[in-house]
């Protein structure tokens, strides 16, 4: 069997070893975001309950800050203001709603087009591996950063004395948004020929969904819906969670990985649809 052939009756030929080497060789990058993502959070819920140790002084919060329309255009809208994780979620806000996605979008690129960049791909794709497997492999990777992102957020979280349940659905909600806008770098990847290209689209498309967001709620507009920013606080973790958003999340991140796969199999290796900034000589 010819290596082209292999390839087509294959196409996922080499994903074990794909997915391993990525492990051995970048796991910095997704060890960063889990990092960054725990320490946030956690220093927030730390803060916080420091604030505002007191069931009145949390209701003042409700009534004061969290009734603040520029508080909700800025940071998202907040639930259960009340109490210690309603706080804590609506503070991470403003820091979270531009961290969390680019943090995902980053770090998808340089496990996909920087890699390729590089010439690292190229020649593992030139030996029995098949055409789609370093996306799917890096997709395995992001997944698996967001589990552990996930895990870890709801261990810390619920060991500063937040509700267990409540700290995993917002954990989830950051996981899920998170590999979002990580399956949004996944696309920009295969699209664009430079990881610069897809880095700068990237932060393009996290400035668009924020701002849309920001206005949205800026105006009180009832469609949290229209901006997946806007998805992540209607998780409601501790106040009546919501599954709908999680759904949201992983329905729109398995569009976009299908969506990338399809570049992947029929673009050549190197090339890209987008190539804004390539220099010409």
């Amino acid at each position: 069997m010819t290596r082209s052939a292999h390839r087509r009756s294959r196409p996922l030929a080499g994903l074990g070893r794909m997915t391993v080497l990525g492990l051995r060789t970048s796991w910095r990058g997704p060890a960063l975001v889990a990092v960054i993502c725990i320490a946030l959070v956690t220093a927030i819920a730390v803060g916080v309950e420091g604030l505002y140790p007191t069931r009145a002084q949390r209701v003042e919060y409700a009534a004061t800050a969290g009734a603040s329309g520029i508080s909700t255009a800025f940071n998202g809208r907040g639930y259960a203001l009340d109490t210690l994780g309603g706080i804590t979620g609506v503070e991470v806000g403003f820091m979270g709603q531009l961290l969390f996605p680019i943090l995902g979008v980053v770090t998808a690129i340089g496990l996909t087009r920087r890699q390729e960049e590089a010439g690292r791909t190229e020649l593992l794709t030139a030996s029995r591996v098949g055409r789609p497997a370093p996306l799917a492999a890096a997709a395995l990777l992001l997944v698996l950063t967001c589990a552990v992102t996930a895990a870890g957020l709801t261990v810390s979280m619920a060991a500063t004395g937040l509700p267990v349940v409540g700290s995993a659905w917002y954990a989830a909600g950051v996981g899920a948004c998170v590999l979002f806008f990580a399956a949004v770098g996944l696309l920009l990847g295969e699209l664009c020929q430079q990881a610069r290209t897809a880095q700068q689209l990237g932060l393009g498309a996290v400035s668009v969904v924020y701002l849309t967001r920001f206005v949205i709620d800026a105006t009180g507009w009832d469609a949290a819906w229209a901006s997946p920013l806007g998805w992540l606080p209607e998780v409601r973790a501790f106040d009546s969670p919501r599954a709908w958003p999680l759904a949201a999340y992983c329905l729109a991140s398995a569009v976009l990985l299908a969506v990338a796969a399809v570049v992947a199999v029929r673009r050549d290796a190197g090339a890209g649809v987008i190539e804004i900034g390539r220099a010409h000589v």
